[in-house]
């Protein structure tokens, strides 16, 4: 069965008590998935002296939250790729696939799309996730999943544009007068102060103080 492997490995059940006189016996059933799945199991006890009693178990592990968001700029028509690295959670190899959902964005791709996964003690997959944008300015997301026979990890993807940073506009105008044009102007100025005293000394007129 598609799912055999995953359940034996993450679902434990034990005798929590002892039978009742009512013939209720308390079976606590511990199940720790590690990626999504819905399957129906059988439970099956058996008594020593030979009573059994077979019970249908539905389990069902809905998606989880992502594992991490990984966010990627690139201007129109340019690939930007980030790197990341995964082990397996056990201490095996495992073999994986990799790919976006359906629902994601065209935009985004990721290599190695299969492989095998070094245990937890290794060194890491090396995993490449690249977002080329065919239309300006908007944003893409999309959903990058990597499963193993026992695991599944899901990213949340975003690409977006270079926030454009609007240039500081300049002052058109300067109304700083040049210091050379300013010692023209005054050296002008004192000319004609003088020129004018000149004149009034000679027509006999007072003079300014």
């Amino acid at each position: 069965e598609e799912h055999a492997r995953l359940i034996a490995s993450s679902l434990r059940m034990e005798v929590a008590g002892t039978l009742s006189p009512q013939g209720v016996l308390p079976v606590a059933v511990h199940w720790l998935p590690l990626r999504p799945l819905k399957a129906t199991v059988a439970i099956v006890l058996r008594q020593p002296t030979g009573g059994r009693w077979k019970y249908e178990l539905t389990l069902n592990a809905s998606t989880p939250e992502v594992d991490d968001v990984i966010h990627l700029e690139s201007t129109l028509n340019k690939t930007a790729t980030v790197a990341f690295t995964l082990n397996n959670a056990f201490d095996t190899n495992a073999e994986f696939s990799a790919g976006f959902t359906a629902e994601s964005s065209t935009v985004f791709t990721v290599r190695p799309t299969e492989g095998v996964l070094p245990r937890a003690s290794a060194d890491g997959q090396h995993f490449y996730v690249s977002f080329t944008p065919y239309e300006y300015g908007k944003v893409a997301t999309g959903t990058l999943i990597i499963t193993t026979a026992e695991m599944q990890w899901s990213y949340e993807v975003r690409g977006e544009p270079p926030v454009f940073m609007l240039p500081e506009a300049k002052k058109r105008i300067d109304d700083k007068i040049n210091p050379e044009v300013e010692r023209r102007r005054l050296a002008e100025k004192r000319q004609s102060k003088n020129f004018m005293r000149r004149n009034m000394a000679q027509t006999g007129a007072p003079q300014p103080p």
